[in-house]
């Protein structure tokens, strides 16, 4: 919001100018064209993904290296 609006909408007091309010297009479309607020991109939501297991190979390039005899 750029601009305090007194008293409220479905009985919620309106943000404090700085603040956001989630509103229906096409009363945000209204409010923006008034210059009364500014548009707000929405929150892109955050997927987490686990990193790759590392993989090593042995000196032998093959399987668990052998124990040795001594």
């Amino acid at each position: 919001m750029r601009h305090k609006v007194s008293g409220a909408r479905d009985g919620v007091e309106w943000p404090e100018p700085g603040g956001e309010i989630v509103l229906p297009d096409d009363e945000a479309v209204a409010l923006c064209s008034q210059g009364m607020a500014d548009p707000v991109a929405e929150d892109a939501v955050e997927t987490a993904t686990a990193p790759k297991a590392e993989t090593r190979k042995t000196s032998s390039g093959r399987g668990r290296p052998r124990r040795s005899n001594g």
